[in-house]
């Protein structure tokens, strides 16, 4: 190699080096920025994007048009779609959307950085192949993703503010987008450097054939647990039991929400037919309440039905679904309870039974007659919420991380 092609490979290292540095910076200060205001956020954005021209502006002219026209669709491109994105997320104007604008928002800041990264992988005076540039590409932004992603989880769970139960959500969605990080540079590569396939097409229309075959699957999967989520009551009904679970529901000043009294009420008719012997009431306190969930439903149940206080039970424990039935678990022991009948809104049960079933809890399930879950605009929320969870459920079972969600 010559002095002025080693002069032209240090000056590429050094250069890729400085774009990586650049936009970690950038995400950075993205991040601190986005609690504040999304303006300030884009802000930020249009001077990032400057600086990056200024810089790269000399090898930019070096590309071939068609690179120069992807180079610059993406430099001025992604701060308008980046705010777009964010400010449909934030606003809500497509409903029940957030998971998956999340990952578009995610997909479109990795193609992005691919598109940023070709004036330095084709101006260097390197003749790279392209598995070296491939490698370059794919590790370049899933190292950035990556670290992208912890700086996010990093903040909220710096900030306090985040419940452990929405921490542990937002464990799952930096899983996910990390895997985003690897599809979407691959994509990226494809897009940007595919020269390197002499059959660009039949690429593309194959992994075009697999997106679709992907997507079939996810909406399959989709459709197979909304199906359980609403009608796995219908396929159980209560039978005679040892006590009754209240799963834990919002209250207000010691006073108990509908979808509470509700429960309360259906467990109650449990006890006067003579199905149940116990009430167990379940739910913690968050910060800033008096009461618990649990005994708003017990003295509900007391002042309002005449339960005799010996037949009811409470744990304090718990802040979510899981917790309520963990932390049951432990009265049944201690009360040698050995079944019970989980009352809860019908979206609520499949979950439920799945909690229960892996505590090895024999259980029926019923749900009351009256819900606050009747609308659509109630009822699709509902859903999407046990869809997520559901696969909160299950991620955390596979790490082994299940006892972080009581």
């Amino acid at each position: 190699m010559s002095k002025s092609e080693l002069g032209k490979s240090t000056g590429g290292a050094k250069t890729l080096w400085f774009v990586v540095g650049y936009v970690l910076f950038f995400v950075v200060m993205i991040y601190w920025s986005y609690w504040y205001s999304l303006y300030l956020t884009f802000l930020i954005l249009i001077i990032g994007v400057a600086g990056l021209f200024f810089w790269l502006r000399g090898w930019v002219g070096q590309l071939e048009p068609k690179r120069q026209a992807y180079f610059w669709i993406c430099l001025l491109g992604f701060p308008f779609l980046e705010l777009l994105i964010k400010h449909c997320i934030v606003h809500e104007y497509i409903s029940y959307s957030w998971n998956y604008l999340n990952r578009l928002e995610h997909l479109v800041w990795v193609l992005s950085v691919s598109g940023f990264l070709l004036p330095v992988l084709f101006s260097s005076g390197t003749k790279l192949k392209w598995p070296i540039r491939m490698g370059l590409v794919v590790g370049v932004i899933t190292v950035l993703g990556n670290i992208n992603e912890m700086l996010e989880y990093l903040i909220r769970l710096l900030s306090g503010k985040t419940s452990d139960y929405y921490l542990g959500l937002f464990y799952v969605d930096t899983m996910i987008d990390q895997l985003v990080n690897l599809v979407g540079a691959f994509l990226g590569f494809v897009l940007f450097y595919s020269e390197f396939f002499r059959n660009r097409k039949k690429f593309l229309n194959r992994f075009m054939k697999f997106s679709l075959i992907l997507s079939f699957v996810y909406l399959m999967y989709f459709s197979l647990i909304s199906f359980f989520v609403v009608y796995f009551p219908d396929f159980s009904s209560a039978k005679q039991a040892d006590a009754a679970i209240v799963l834990g529901a919002a209250q207000y000043d010691c006073f108990p929400s509908t979808v509470l009294e509700n429960r309360i009420v259906a467990a109650v008719d449990l006890y006067d037919r003579g199905l149940v012997e116990k009430i167990i009431f379940t739910g913690g306190s968050v910060a800033g309440d008096v009461c618990s969930e649990a005994e708003v439903g017990k003295r509900y149940a007391i002042y309002h039905f005449n339960i005799d206080p010996d037949d009811i039970l409470v744990e304090t424990s718990s802040r979510t679904t899981y917790g309520n039935l963990y932390f049951s678990l432990m009265l049944m022991k201690r009360y040698h309870i050995q079944d019970v009948i989980i009352v809860s809104d019908r979206f609520h049960l499949f979950r439920a039974s799945l909690f229960a079933n892996y505590l090895n809890i024999k259980h029926s399930v019923i749900c009351p007659e009256n819900s606050s879950y009747k609308s659509l605009d109630t009822i699709l929320p509902y859903i999407r919420k046990e869809f997520r969870d559901t696969n909160v459920f299950l991620w955390l079972i596979f790490i082994d991380e299940l006892d972080s969600w009581k």
